[in-house]
């Protein structure tokens, strides 16, 4: 079987495509990658053949702190459509269309909708792959609410949210992708960027169902299958810095802001600086995961700045991790069994940390609003509560259990067999 695996985003949006690719290849199957330029060393290096798309994510560098500014998920998005993905699904879906001929499947996440609609295009089955379990559902709040309310109260209010998201979001990406599609002889869609188990072959949220339960108003056909697990090569040699400051005596926690590379601005590095100085005030031990910010701050010795970490080697030897709340860092987190600090500026991250905070696993506080004072507060917490390490604890024994990419693999040779 041809297996045509495409992504874009930061290294969170890679890096399970590359554990699924592995698993495929394993299998006997045939595995071309189409990733934008900074990610094709990553499929290049284990040997899988690449095909080279538009678009990098540095295109948002210029405007970080904007993107960050934000106190939901819609304001992120929408300027990642208009400034990153639209002015390159042309280029994209033209790139894309000799690999689509020669595949027997095309994987890729939803709002990857370039490679959907090459798929469409030379009628291809399409399998859709979501990272992020940020679904509608009435069960689900698409973030923290400020204040309780009763149940009933709670999923009205969720049905309105997500449906004035959805409102939202087709008016920003629909008109683009139909206007793209008629030119191809293709029909309109409705919701281009939204979850639609029905226009694909198969769909699945590569997500534990340890972390979300999958709610009765999801699509039934949706699989649920579990994470996809890769952040670095077999065998990277971790750097003798970093292993000795682990191995040193006290506790660390780890910080990071995620993997997206436009990741400096002044707001960043006030949040390194002043996470530093929070931990600092509770004689605990930094390490900062990240970009050139977290790399100027001053902590002296009882702080270690590296630009890149496997987490997979990094968070089981922490006390926990402060971070964005991406799925794939909180992923990691789980697998490790630490409680989490999410500090959300954009995308799904919201909702992660909302399942954060509802399933004891950690606490949040937003971007917008963290502070010393306030991370001091939740990360004392944090290291004095057993109740977040047991819940967190409780996470990765069922994690262990799951095989995300075998699972996910699986449904992809359904669809390629069928």
């Amino acid at each position: 079987m041809r297996v045509l695996v495409s992504s874009f985003g930061s290294r969170g949006d890679i890096h399970p495509f590359i554990a699924l690719g592995l698993e495929l290849a394993a299998r006997g199957h045939s595995v071309v990658f189409a990733l934008e330029r900074p990610f094709i060393p990553l499929a290049a290096d284990l040997g899988f053949p690449t095909v080279t798309l538009t678009g990098d994510p540095s295109m948002l560098a210029p405007h970080a702190d904007l993107l960050r500014e934000g106190s939901n998920a819609l304001a992120s998005l929408t300027l990642a459509w208009r400034i990153y993905i639209e002015p390159t699904l042309t280029a994209k879906l033209e790139e894309l269309d000799a690999p689509c001929r020669r595949a027997d499947v095309v994987v890729s996440p939803p709002v990857h909708v370039a490679a959907a609609l090459a798929a469409d295009r030379r009628r291809v089955p399409w399998v859709s792959v979501s990272l992020s379990p940020a679904i509608p559902s009435a069960e689900l709040d698409p973030q923290e609410y400020p204040f309780p309310m009763p149940e009933v109260l709670r999923r009205l209010l969720n049905r309105l949210a997500w449906a004035l998201g959805d409102v939202f979001l087709r008016r920003v990406a629909d008109p683009a992708v139909n206007r793209l599609r008629h030119a191809h002889g293709l029909g309109p869609i409705r919701g281009a960027l939204r979850v639609d188990a029905a226009r694909a072959a198969a769909a699945a949220l590569a997500v534990s169902p340890a972390l979300l339960t999958p709610p009765p108003d999801w699509p039934p056909t949706l699989a649920v299958t579990g994470f996809c697990f890769w952040d670095a090569p077999d065998g990277q040699d971790v750097p003798p810095e970093l292993g000795e400051f682990l191995a040193e005596p006290g506790p660390v926690v780890a910080v990071t802001i995620g993997s997206f590379d436009g990741g400096s601005g002044d707001r960043v590095a006030r949040f390194f600086q002043e996470t530093a100085n929070a931990a600092s005030s509770l004689n605990v031990r930094v390490l900062l995961i990240g970009p050139a910010d977290a790399r100027s701050v001053d902590g002296a010795s009882r702080v270690l700045a590296v630009p890149y970490a496997p987490f997979s080697y990094v968070f089981e030897r922490c006390q926990a991790v402060i971070h964005h709340g991406g799925i794939g860092t909180l992923a990691q987190a789980l697998r490790a069994g630490v409680p989490s600090l999410a500090v959300p500026w954009g995308f799904d991250q919201f909702f992660n940390a909302a399942q954060v905070k509802r399933r004891g696993l950690g606490l949040t506080v937003p971007f917008r609003s963290y502070s010393r004072e306030r991370a001091a507060r939740a990360l004392e917490r944090l290291l004095a509560d057993n109740r977040f390490k047991t819940a967190a604890a409780a996470h990765a024994v069922a994690i262990a259990a799951e095989n995300g990419p075998r699972t996910l693999a699986c449904l992809v040779e359904s669809v390629g067999h069928a």
